[in-house]
């Protein structure tokens, strides 16, 4: 029986128009395959444009609003401290956990905001 399985690579800061052009001069030739074989395109980010609150959009398809996360580290006012923001900090269901709960498996690797990892089957 033929499993179903998604995979996503996401590249933080990246853009087509600089990976189209080390594609064609075979700089990239894994990511030529992968492009050839699969889908890519250009993704939108949100506001503020910042790596936490992207990836924290990504995995759970909400916006910063809802998600809590605007910036790499947050003021938490029971300790009076600003920390980093953890995966702990999202406030809504992420991907990870959806999928789980589904009785999927999931592989996350080195996912920004994931950290302390998410309880989900998987690794």
């Amino acid at each position: 029986m033929y499993k179903k399985r998604v995979l996503i690579i996401g590249l933080d800061g990246f853009t087509w128009q600089v990976g189209s052009r080390l594609i064609q001069e075979g700089l990239m030739p894994t990511l030529a395959g992968l492009q050839g074989k699969g889908c890519y395109g250009n993704l939108r980010s949100v506001v503020p444009y910042e790596t936490s609150a992207a990836w924290s959009s990504f995995q759970t398809g909400c916006l910063p609003g809802k998600t809590g996360v605007f910036t790499f580290h947050s003021f938490h006012r029971s300790n009076n401290k600003i920390l980093l923001n953890s995966f702990d900090d999202i406030l809504v269901p992420s991907i990870w956990e959806l999928a789980s709960q589904a009785g999927r498996r999931i592989v996350s690797i080195n996912m920004p905001i994931t950290s302390p990892p998410p309880k989900a089957e998987g690794i």
